[in-house]
């Protein structure tokens, strides 16, 4: 009856994979500070998109706009492609390394409309507010606070979300090439949200049968 530490009767292999799952989820905490940042990012993107729009520069916003930026639109992009760069390849939140590629090389064109900056503040929030909640379930399961498998699958469910939905791509891949959708000049125009969402539904319902 003398009762013994939890790691007596282990197998090596159990002892390794417990050892992975402490660093998979060290890994996640040490992302929740990059989405913090992330954050206060986006708030400045937003400061800079708003004095875009007016065409006033508020004077705590000034710091923001370096020597050699002609404007609130340099500032911004630049912004823009330094956070996509410095998400792209550490697996912060559920958004790809596609997603933050594709932010990052079409920052300009992005800086330069309103709707669009909007889209890619709303899910770069999105994302980085995913991020902190798996940081905050990693955090848990070391502390033993909640169950490791309950942990996973808990991030696991999270990182299925998607805050640049196809939706939201396939509005940005518009506003970002000049307007038309068409693909041929002359008369197209944009397509609407609703006709772009059709298609996405047919395109999916297509691949589903294959």
């Amino acid at each position: 009856g003398v009762a013994q530490p939890a790691s007596v009767g282990e197998t090596s292999w159990q002892k390794a994979a417990g050892t992975a799952q402490v660093g998979i989820f060290t890994d996640h905490m040490s992302k929740g500070e990059m989405a913090r940042k992330t954050i206060n990012n986006v708030s400045s993107l937003e400061i800079l998109g708003d004095a875009m729009d007016s065409g006033i520069v508020p004077p705590f916003a000034r710091g923001m706009i370096l020597e050699g930026m002609s404007g609130p639109i340099d500032a911004y992009k630049a912004m823009l492609n330094t956070t996509a760069l410095s998400l792209k390849g550490k697996g912060t939140g559920p958004m790809t390394d596609q997603d933050f590629l594709v932010l990052q090389t079409t920052a300009g064109s992005i800086s330069a409309n309103p709707e669009a900056r909007r889209i890619v503040q709303q899910a770069l929030t999105d994302n980085s507010r995913i991020s902190l909640q798996i940081a905050d379930i990693s955090s848990r399961a070391i502390s033993n606070d909640i169950n490791r498998l309950e942990a996973t699958r808990q991030i696991n469910k999270l990182m299925q979300s998607s805050p640049l939905t196809d939706e939201m791509k396939a509005r940005l891949n518009v506003l970002t090439s000049g307007g038309s959708a068409t693909g041929s000049g002359g008369g197209g125009g944009d397509k609407t949200i609703d006709q772009m969402n059709s298609e996405l539904a047919e395109l999916k319902a297509e691949r589903a049968k294959l």
